[in-house]
């Protein structure tokens, strides 16, 4: 499925304009992360993508760290509400809980 995913994925690449690589590169980088924990679930893993699944994942982390410290600065400043700082929080609550299932 996810190898079906990236195989699309690059024939539209082909198919479309060079300014939007980044959008391509970004998708596929994202597959390739999901492939890649799913190998790591069944042992296939390599050390080499290991480490760098854990590194991605540690810099991930400090970055929601960092941005869930801003939020809530910039609440304390008036700079934004309630209800944005909860909605915030959520997103990262969210991607905290992706990350440490993989």
């Amino acid at each position: 499925m996810l190898q079906a995913a990236l195989e699309r994925l690059q024939a539209l690449r082909e198919d479309d304009a060079p300014h939007n690589t980044e959008v391509y590169d970004d998708l596929a980088h994202h597959y390739e992360d999901r492939l890649a924990a799913l190998a790591q679930e069944n042992g296939n893993m390599n050390d080499a993508h290991s480490e760098h699944q854990e590194h991605y994942r540690a810099v991930s982390k400090e970055l929601r760290r960092v941005e869930r410290e801003t939020a809530i600065q910039l609440r304390n400043r008036k700079k934004i509400g309630d209800n944005v700082l909860h909605t915030l929080e959520r997103e990262l609550d969210l991607l905290d809980s992706r990350y440490s299932q993989v």
